[in-house]
């Protein structure tokens, strides 16, 4: 018996455009990923994007990260004109709206590496989208048209550059993953219909600056910790890398949970360019995220530029944490209440 072969993105959006008769949608899409596609080979190419002369220079780093951003930048731009339904693209860090086709119906929110550290270690790095559809009828595409609740996103995705080059994506129907595939030339489907598991006890966070997280994140990650040291308590297994998409990609394909908490550090990030399209695809596959209060899908960006704490995972993890938050009274909860991160380490357990 023949089986079938595997379903290319294409033909994926194709049938997506046909179940809801909107192929220009389908279209915006597909522009998308083939802007991530040229991506991933200039990001694959590492130091060659720059000349022989830049690679004995010490700043180096520093020019290939904003070579790499410009050029994605210009990579996005040149294929969202020839589109033709893409009406303006914003990108992360940015307050610039940058105007590509007049009167088409769809908005692009993108995150374009402004942040590649990672990449001088050669370690993944991604990048967050999404899709609105536009609701103005101006000619010119203004701020407050792209600043609207997560829960008016047509679709979201991130794409993820390491070993190989994959694309998480949801159009509302749940979440789906797609690996790169250079033979074919396209994305390929190789996760369907991704659910976050249930039963893992990983917790991905940085400890190094909890001293100034808010009270019921501190209260929460110690009870963690402190159960996985009791006798028949919850295990913890800790991970961190400061990539909220690498935390997603985590969190999807294995569960658990990703925390970046405000702190005197930041611990913040774009809340239009990145965290709006990670919660839909967690939300999409069964999972929940939070500002550490509220959910991050009803929080309407103030701005381009909003940035935003966020964790999420799976949903009772983060019903505690919110439960903590609204319940939780500065004037009769003293510091005290957290030894974990006061006279004691994580590695030596308390009497």
């Amino acid at each position: 018996m023949m089986t079938a072969p595997p379903q290319i993105l294409t033909h994926y959006l194709l049938e997506v455009a046909d179940r809801r008769g909107q192929h220009g949608y389908s279209h915006a899409l597909s522009t998308v990923a083939t802007a991530l596609k040229l991506i991933s080979a200039m990001v694959s190419r590492g130091s060659l994007i720059l000349s022989p002369e830049s690679f004995t220079n010490p700043g180096v780093t520093e020019e290939l990260n904003e070579a790499r951003r410009l050029k994605s930048t210009r990579i996005v731009l040149e294929q969202a004109a020839t589109c033709g339904e893409i009406a303006a693209v914003s990108f992360s860090d940015e307050s610039i709206i940058y105007q590509v086709t007049q009167g088409a119906p769809y908005l692009l929110s993108i995150d374009v590496m402004h942040h590649t550290i990672t990449l001088a270690e050669n370690q993944p790095i991604g990048i967050a989208f999404s899709i609105t559809e536009r609701k103005s009828g101006t000619e010119t595409v203004t701020e407050a048209d792209f600043l609207r609740a997560g829960t008016e996103q047509l679709s979201a995705g991130f794409a993820l550059f390491g070993p190989v080059s994959v694309l998480i994506l949801t159009t509302g129907e749940g979440v789906d993953g797609f690996t790169l595939d250079q033979s074919v030339g396209d994305y390929v489907l190789t996760s369907p219909s991704i659910a976050i598991p249930e039963d893992s006890d990983v917790l991905a966070v940085d400890l190094s600056h909890a001293q100034s997280w808010s009270p019921p994140l501190r209260r929460y990650v110690d009870e963690r910790i402190r159960s996985s040291q009791a006798q028949g308590g919850r295990r913890c297994t800790m991970r961190w890398n400061n990539s909220a998409i690498l935390g997603a990609f985590r969190v999807l394909m294995n569960g658990g949970l990703f925390m970046l908490p405000e702190s005197d550090q930041g611990g913040l990030i774009p809340l239009l360019h990145t965290a709006q399209p990670l919660s839909m695809l967690i939300e999409q596959a069964g999972g929940q995220s939070t500002d550490g209060a509220n959910r991050i899908a009803t929080i309407c960006p103030k701005s381009l530029t909003h940035r935003v704490p966020i964790v999420f995972g799976a949903p009772d993890d983060i019903q505690t944490i919110e439960a903590y938050s609204s319940g939780h009274d500065t004037s009769d909860e003293p510091e005290g209440n957290y030894p974990l991160f006061h006279n004691r380490t994580i590695y030596i357990r308390g009497d």
